[in-house]
C-alpha cells in the first residue's frame, strides 16, 4: 500500500479554525495478497517453462528460444503482479475535530460502526491519542499492518479509530492527530482572548508521507 497521511483543515473567512485532524489510508491485505499470489503462481509457471524449454535443445533452437520467450514473458507479468500488490491503493479515512466539539469521521471508520458519522464523546475530553498493536502475527503469516490507533478518554473511555497500518504508519498518523487536535485548542484559547488566530500553514507544507 502506498500510505498517505495528511493533516486536513478548515477557517473561516477571520482566519479562524472551524475543524482540524487527519486523513489517511488503510491496507487492503486481501488484495494484496491476492495479487502477490497470483504473482507467485505466475512466477512458478514461468520457471517451469523456461526449464523445460532447455530439456527441448535436442530438437533445435527454435523451440528452446519459443520457451524461454514465452517464460520471460511470464516473469514479466509476475514482476508486474508483485509491484501492484505493493501498491494497491489504501482506503481512504478521514477524522476531523470541530470547533463545536464533535468529532467527525465522513468517511467512516474500519473498527468502530458510528451514527451520522460522528464519534458521541466530545474531543475536549480527549487525553492523549496513540498507536497500538492490534495484530500479533503467528507462524509464517508476514504481515506488517498489525497495528492501528486509539483515542483514551479522561471519562475512561477508549475509542479505536484505525487498524491495518504498519508500525511507523500507526504512528504518523496519532502523530498527526495529536498536531491537530492541539492545534485547534490553541486556535480556539487565542480567539476566545481576542488575539488573532493562529497563522494558516499552506496545504503542501501540511502533508505527511
Amino acid at each position: 500500500m502506498m500510505f498517505r497521511c495528511q493533516i486536513v483543515e478548515n477557517r473561516d473567512d477571520d482566519g479562524r479554525a472551524t475543524c482540524l485532524g487527519a486523513r489517511w489510508t488503510e491496507a487492503r491485505p486481501v488484495c494484496e495478497a491476492l495479487c502477490h499470489g497470483m504473482g507467485t503462481c505466475v512466477f512458478v509457471v514461468a520457471v517451469m517453462i523456461g526449464i523445460g524449454s532447455l530439456l527441448l535443445v535436442g530438437l533445435g533452437p527454435e523451440p528452446v528460444l519459443a520457451g524461454l520467450g514465452i517464460a520471460a514473458l511470464l516473469y514479466g507479468v509476475a514482476y508486474g503482479l508483485f509491484w501492484i500488490g505493493w501498491r494497491v491503493p489504501g482506503r481512504v479515512r478521514e477524522l476531523t475535530f470541530w470547533r463545536e466539539g464533535a468529532t467527525v469521521a465522513p468517511t467512516g471508520l474500519s473498527t468502530v460502526k458510528l451514527r451520522h458519522g460522528t464519534l458521541h464523546l466530545p474531543h475536549s475530553d480527549i487525553l492523549s491519542i496513540e498507536a497500538e498493536q492490534c495484530l500479533k502475527p503467528k507462524g509464517d503469516d508476514a504481515t506488517i499492518y498489525t497495528h492501528g490507533v486509539q483515542i483514551f478518554y479522561g471519562s475512561g473511555h477508549v475509542v479505536h479509530i484505525a487498524d491495518k497500518l504498519a508500525p511507523d504508519q500507526a504512528h504518523m498518523l496519532a502523530v498527526s492527530l495529536t498536531t491537530a487536535l492541539a492545534e485547534l485548542r490553541q486556535d480556539m484559547g487565542i480567539t476566545a482572548r481576542g488575539g488573532s488566530a493562529a497563522p494558516r500553514l499552506k496545504a503542501e507544507e501540511r502533508v505527511i508521507d
